[in-house]
């Protein structure tokens, strides 16, 4: 008798991220070529270490078709005997020893040939990354069974009730593995925080109030910036996942005196440009690639209170004298400026299409690049404070602590809902992910929202926090933040692998 593989036991597969497939490896089974199944009038499977499995005895051999496996608890019986047996190296008895020869001639079963149905309950039991990256790669028929797109769509439905993703989509193109992929892992990661992520304080060489991080190159850096002018850049990855108490001196890679002569308010990037902004009304461009020495600066006419690209070409800047800087990157000057709002403008995000802007006037505006004006100005019962924009939704916090979303599908910009998340105060960051949402307060809190209709909060985080929140960034599972108490939070799962 061959040696079956190892346990397919969904809890001790998930725990363990891996599962060994053999698909040469057979195992007795009742199912014909036809999709019916055959059993005999009594079979018992002993196990080598005595275990005995047997099959009730029927009055005589009868069918199964193979919609009867569509009935649920059919088939969860059928998977846990089948899971059962995969554990154990089995002998076969038959009380018709001529059966018992055909039974184990003509009846051989493998793993590829499992009739659709089972093989599709088995990998719901599965983590989605584990059958995208490992089981669809074993064979033609898992990956094709894997890749359709009804497969996911359903799978996201029955694990997530509320409306997924917010805004309408086209089911025929949407890419719901991904999505899937994405919601099953921020949900590992954050449904119990303690268990799956390692917290970190920053301090060191940190005098001053933090009120910016900047994730950048797959999170691999985390740029921030403090009121007391130093830009600091950490490599992440000079941290020891598997010592929480590491000093975490050794993983600065700069610290710059005095980069500007104000507070460092926001940071942008793109390709090899880090782009500060602040107080001292100078947009700078740093280069990643030389040590992020200087490549240019702009110096505006008020306070710098945010920055964005909308292209490689186009730098947009928020200023706290009411107007919109347009900046070529290549050659720091201004080409355009504009007023579109009679407050100071606190947050900005672009497209190659769409500069979103958002003021302490209550307004939010959307400038179409292409025709060269506001096309909508969107009244908000209080002012907002940040703004997540990407993949046509528009998230936006606001003083009151509360999260508007907006369908930007076509142009349209259309509030969707508005939602009480449980914040205090003021929200001073938020960023949405297929897989989650992240919103930041001034009442010392963090929370990670599902990214649905009404979204729940999957964790609440507050570790050390003992100021106010003045920002966050995530980016490839980690997040970070900026801490009024002078500090940086940083939270890296405790299985990343850097790339």
């Amino acid at each position: 008798m061959n040696k079956l593989p190892d346990s397919m036991d969904p809890d001790s597969t998930l725990a363990s991220g891996a599962c060994q497939i053999d698909c040469d490896t057979t195992l007795s089974s009742m199912v014909t070529e036809e999709g019916d199944a055959t059993i005999p009038p009594s079979v018992t499977l002993t196990s080598k270490d005595d275990h005995v499995f047997a099959i009730p005895q029927m009055p005589a051999p009868r069918a199964i078709k193979k919609t009867d496996l569509m009935n649920t608890d059919a088939t969860y019986d059928t998977i846990r005997t089948i899971r059962t047996i995969l554990d154990t190296e089995m002998d076969i008895e038959c009380d018709d020893e001529e059966y018992e020869e055909e039974y184990e001639e003509d009846y051989k079963l493998t793993l590829d040939t499992l009739p659709s149905e089972i093989f599709l309950h088995i990998c719901s039991f599965l983590h989605a990354k584990f059958i995208v990256n490992t089981l669809s790669r074993v064979c033609q028929y898992f990956h094709d069974l894997v890749n359709d797109r009804k497969f996911w769509k359903v799978r996201l439905s029955k694990r997530w009730r509320k409306k997924y993703p917010i805004i309408s989509v086209n089911n025929a193109t949407y890419d719901w593995r991904s999505a899937c992929m994405a919601r099953e892992e921020s949900y590992r990661l954050w449904h119990d925080p303690a268990q799956t992520m390692q917290y970190y304080r920053y301090t060191e060489g940190v005098s001053a109030s933090v009120d910016c991080v900047h994730l950048n190159k797959g999170g691999t850096l985390l740029a921030f910036g403090s009121r007391d002018h130093y830009l600091n850049v950490l490599d992440l990855r000079l941290i020891d996942l598997s010592n929480p108490h590491q000093d975490l001196n050794q993983i600065t890679s700069i610290s710059k005196a005095k980069a500007h002569n104000g507070w460092i308010w926001a940071f942008t990037s793109l390709d090899t440009m880090l782009v500060s902004c602040s107080w001292d009304k100078h947009v700078t461009i740093w280069d990643m690639a030389f040590n992020y020495e200087m490549i240019r600066t702009t110096k505006l006419k008020s306070a710098v209170l945010s920055t964005v690209f909308a292209s490689p070409s186009l730098l947009i800047a928020g200023c706290y004298d009411k107007n919109i800087y347009d900046i070529d990157p290549r050659s720091s000057n201004v080409v355009n400026t504009r007023r579109d709002h009679s407050r100071p403008v606190l947050a900005v995000a672009a497209d190659e299409q769409y500069i979103v802007s958002a003021s302490e006037d209550s307004t939010v505006a959307v400038y179409d690049i292409t025709a060269g004006k506001v096309f909508k100005t969107i009244q908000m019962e209080a002012f907002p404070m940040c703004m997540s924009y990407a993949n046509d939704q528009l998230w936006v916090g606001d003083k009151l602590g509360s999260v508007h979303i907006f369908d930007a599908t076509d142009g349209d910009f259309d509030l969707i809902e508005t939602y009480k998340v449980g914040h205090l105060s003021k929200v001073t960051g938020i960023r949405h992910t297929p897989g989650a949402i992240y919103t930041s307060s001034l009442d010392r809190t963090i929370r990670v929202l599902e990214p649905s209709l009404n979204p729940d909060t999957m964790t609440t985080l507050t570790q050390d926090q003992r100021g106010a929140i003045a920002g966050i960034d995530f980016n490839n599972g980690i997040l970070a933040s900026a801490n009024c108490d002078i500090s940086v939070g940083i939270w890296i799962p405790k299985d990343h692998q850097w790339d």
